[in-house]
């Protein structure tokens, strides 16, 4: 690629125009992964930009590439026609007016009226259902952004130096020394890791140190927007490039804005688990049961309860578990229903019966039949022999006689 010449085209945000801001959605609990790379697309455009300072469409035309080849599966592709087009369409650019660097026309755009074009209008019918400014200074949240949405887009200061390392195959980095300042530009982050961010820029991804996005964008009058776009949830499947499902996201875009929600509602069945029939006893504490439920879309649970439990036993449920537990009190068979809700409305059921068997009581153990009493002769002579005296004549002659 020969060097490319700077031409400046985005201008300063305009703080007086209203707009959403990403904290208002940001899910604070979510912890973006260490890396994230959504810049493999195999045609990355110009789109006019090395002779006009149409940067900030672009950006914008960049976005739709982008969005449209990891979400769709096909990438539809900007032309550099397109791209000046639009940046006619918002701001008079007239490439008859003179060539580029001495066109009177030629005098940029904010980024916000990039996002506003690419909402309203688009390119081939390719648009984003919202936009939202990023608080730059929060790399987290920044991060957020381009892994749950597959791009932030950048508006910052260039510097001799970056069209120096560019030019070089080097990344932005800070340097000692700039040199000048050539002016505003607008680029697309679709990917980071440790050490670097990535721009589509210039038809070309650009490397950029974390570094260089603390001066630049997170301070100097830099900015970053999320694009919230519906070509990034796939049509068939309801789900982005890494298997997320957006409509819980887009209700509360809905909610906030009024807005419909700009991702649609995915297949969804909710399949809770059935335990089989179950026996227990009245008294006899059961051995705790549990019953899971999925969604197919991936939803989480907001209720788990069952019905018709026999007395003495009662549910818990957390997410897609549930657990009963007790003694049951009363002998009975009862038919329970496990019925499981997801955040998206659907439910699913289970249900089985429960035998509770009553006591059954121990019969007494009988007593023992009383010892057959001794024979007299046994009974005269013990008692001869044990009392009395006698001669051992006497004696002789009566254990003769047997007694």
């Amino acid at each position: 690629m020969p060097d490319i010449t700077f031409r400046g085209g985005r201008l300063p945000n305009d703080p007086s125009k209203p707009r959403l801001y990403f904290q208002m959605f940001w899910n604070k609990d979510f912890t973006p992964p260490a890396s994230v790379d959504y810049y493999g697309m195999p045609y990355i455009g110009m789109m006019g930009n090395n002779e006009w300072g149409d940067c900030v469409f672009a950006s914008i035309g960049h976005t739709t590439e982008e969005q449209t080849y990891y979400g769709q599966g096909t990438e539809y592709e900007v032309s550099d026609a397109a791209a000046l087009a639009a940046y006619s369409a918002v701001t008079g650019f007239n490439p008859n007016a003179g060539p580029p660097g001495d066109n009177p026309t030629d005098n940029g755009a904010t980024v916000q009226q990039g996002l506003q074009y690419l909402q309203t209008t688009g390119f081939g019918g390719n648009t984003i259902a919202a936009y939202a400014q990023i608080t730059a200074s929060n790399l987290t949240q920044a991060q957020t952004a381009v892994s749950e949405f597959g791009v932030v887009t950048i508006g910052m200061d260039v510097y001799q130096s970056m069209m120096t390392q560019f030019n070089a195959g080097q990344p932005w980095d800070v340097t000692n020394d700039p040199g000048q300042l050539l002016g505003g530009h607008c680029v697309d982050v679709v990917g980071y890791d440790a050490t670097y961010i990535y721009v589509f820029t210039w038809g070309a991804v650009q490397k950029a140190t974390w570094a260089w996005w603390n001066w630049l964008v997170a301070a100097n009058g830099g900015e970053a927007w999320a694009s919230i776009g519906t070509d990034w949830v796939n049509a068939a499947t309801g789900l982005d490039p890494a298997g997320v499902n957006k409509y819980a996201f887009g209700a509360q875009y809905a909610a906030l804005t009024g807005k419909p929600n700009p991702f649609p509602a995915p297949a969804d069945t909710v399949t809770v688990s059935n335990p089989g029939a179950q026996s227990s006893t009245v008294s006899t504490a059961i051995t705790a049961l549990t019953a899971t439920a999925a969604s197919s879309a991936g939803s989480a649970f907001t209720s788990f309860t069952a019905s018709g439990l026999p007395a003495g036993l009662t549910a818990t449920s957390t997410g897609g578990t549930l657990t009963v537990s007790g003694t049951p009190a009363t002998a009975q068979t009862a038919t329970v229903t496990l019925t499981a809700t997801d955040a998206l409305g659907t439910s699913g059921t289970a249900s089985f019966t429960w035998t509770v068997a009553a006591v059954t009581p121990t019969p007494p153990t009988p007593p023992s039949p009383p010892s057959p009493p001794d024979s007299y002769d046994t009974v005269l002579a013990t008692s001869l022999h044990g009392y009395l005296n006698l001669p051992g004549a006497m004696q002789a002659w009566l254990t003769a006689k047997g007694l």
